[in-house]
């Protein structure tokens, strides 16, 4: 069993190329960041990347993390061992860089 990681800027396609993927029976997982985002915006939090985007990426981490871990355990239909992944925690640390926020443990330690 394999983690496929689609990376890439905004807008290229990856979550186009995952819906395909998911209607033909694939494991997939939808981008972190892109929930948390809805989340704060919807329940007013701080925890977005233009208003705190240290916690933001600390919440982006954690998740992540936790949802790279339990694809590992997840049963996939037979013939369709690799699981795909809209964006992966080494996106995490790239972002903390162009942003000049600081790089969260779990992310560092990956």
């Amino acid at each position: 069993m394999k983690l496929c990681v689609l990376t890439g800027g905004p807008g290229v396609g990856k979550t186009t190329v995952l819906e395909l993927l998911a209607r033909r029976g694939y494991v997939v997982a939808q981008e972190v960041a892109r929930m948390i985002i809805l989340e704060g915006m919807i329940k007013g939090s701080d925890v977005l990347p233009w208003k705190n985007s240290e916690k933001f990426q600390e919440e982006v981490g954690q998740r992540q993390f936790q949802i790279e871990e339990s694809l590992l355990t997840t049963l996939a239909p037979a013939g369709k061992q690799i699981k795909f992944l809209d964006r992966g925690i080494i996106d995490g640390h790239a972002y903390c860089i162009l942003g000049k926020t600081k790089v969260p443990e779990i992310i560092s330690r990956y």
